[in-house]
């Protein structure tokens, strides 16, 4: 084991390796938040690479727009939800 984490495991925040905990809430959201915006613009990126290249689609980028304003949207609702 590791003796040089002081923290228990149960209040560790680790996302893709990396330990959040030390941290404020804040920052952790910032990070999280800002971590997937970035991966889901990728998914995005090579979702319509992959759309353009291999069946030869003429709009660029138009999955990611539809697929952003769609969560969007309902993030929108389910908050007005609770």
């Amino acid at each position: 084991l590791d003796d040089t984490i002081s923290l228990p495991l149960t209040n560790r925040f680790v996302v893709l390796g990396w330990d959040l905990s030390q941290h404020t809430r804040q920052s952790q959201f910032l990070i999280s938040a800002g971590g997937t915006f970035c991966f889901s613009l990728l998914y995005g990126y090579l979702q319509e690479l992959i759309s353009v290249d291999l069946c030869n689609r003429k709009l660029g980028l138009f999955l990611a727009a539809a697929q952003f304003t769609g969560y969007t949207i309902l993030s929108y609702f389910f908050s007005k939800l609770g």
